[in-house]
């Protein structure tokens, strides 16, 4: 079938509603075989731009701790001086135990405070990093101490050799108490740039703002993103037999269907332009609320990403 200038897409999408058991019992999650290698950790724009926090390595890791652990000695010894010297009169039993106190609240409380808080430790303040669960998103409270409960044995009682060891072995570079609680460290000054936004085709402008397209997954989007980039390496005949068949699995997604001869390549950039649009009106609208809540410029210490090629 061809995909030139005026075909009908509901012939795309008529074969498509058919074809949907065929490929699900297939296993084949894309027309032809294709697939788009997204990494499941990876988080996606609305116009379907990968976007992978980018890891820290070994080093800048080693560095960051190296402060920390400086800090938290510095802050140890001084609440130990300052306590010894308050209670002087009490028993030895109690200046013990407070001692201990001090100890748990340095190494584990005071770290577990400032990541909670800012997302951060001292460390990674100053190195440019930032703690973040495995799909990217902010690490809460319960992973962050689940981290740093385990970094005590891992870190203070081996001398770190657990966490170098776990280090080299793993990518992106994580110690097992990122392991153990579904995190790892991200750098945090690297800034987003974006391709150029997909244009919409103006016959598709109105039916594209009632459209569904929430169900469509990201691997697909990404999919057609990456072959509407690329048009000029396929010839002709291909170029439209893959529009063709992207088109036909995008349209299982989409309802109700575009208008009657409308092109692949059009539906495609309707699709892709308006996913973009919903996504950054959703984006203004979370940084308006946050405004209106907090003051300020919203979203200024989150961290930036960068765009995978």
């Amino acid at each position: 079938m061809h995909c030139g200038e005026g075909v009908d897409v509901h012939a795309f999408t008529v074969r498509a509603r058919v074809s949907r058991r065929a490929r699900a019992e297939s296993g084949a999650p894309y027309p032809g075989g294709m697939r788009s290698g997204l990494p499941k950790d990876d988080l996606v724009t609305g116009e379907a731009v990968v976007v992978a926090l980018p890891f820290a390595g070994l080093a800048i890791r080693a560095l960051s701790g190296a402060v920390d652990m400086f800090v938290h000695l510095l802050l140890t010894v001084g609440l130990t001086f300052g306590f010894v010297r308050v209670a002087g009169g009490l028993d030895d039993a109690l200046v013990t135990s407070f001692s201990l106190l001090i100890t748990v609240f340095c190494l584990v409380g005071f770290p577990v405070i400032c990541e909670s808080l800012t997302g951060r430790t001292v460390g990674k303040k100053l190195t440019g990093l930032r703690t973040v669960r495995n799909d990217g998103g902010p690490a809460d409270p319960r992973r962050i101490v689940t981290r740093h409960l385990i970094g005590v044995v891992e870190i203070w009682l081996t001398g770190g050799v657990p966490a170098l060891i776990t280090g080299l072995l793993t990518e992106p570079t994580r110690r097992l108490g990122d392991i153990a609680a579904g995190t790892y460290v991200a750098r945090d000054r690297v800034r987003l740039e974006l391709p150029p936004p997909p244009e919409m085709p103006a016959p598709l402008q109105a039916w594209a703002r009632i459209a569904d397209l929430g169900r469509i997954p990201d691997e697909l989007a990404i999919l057609v993103r990456t072959t509407m980039a690329q048009q000029a390496d396929f010839t002709g005949a291909s170029g439209e037999r893959i529009e063709q068949m992207l088109a036909s699995r995008v349209a299982e997604h989409v309802s109700p269907d575009p208008p009657r001869g409308t092109t692949a390549r059009a539906f495609l950039q309707a699709v892709m332009a308006e996913r973009r649009r919903r996504e950054t009106d959703r984006l203004e609208g979370q940084q308006t609320r946050r405004r209106r809540l907090f003051g300020g410029v919203a979203g200024t210490d989150r961290p930036t990403a960068q765009v995978s090629p």
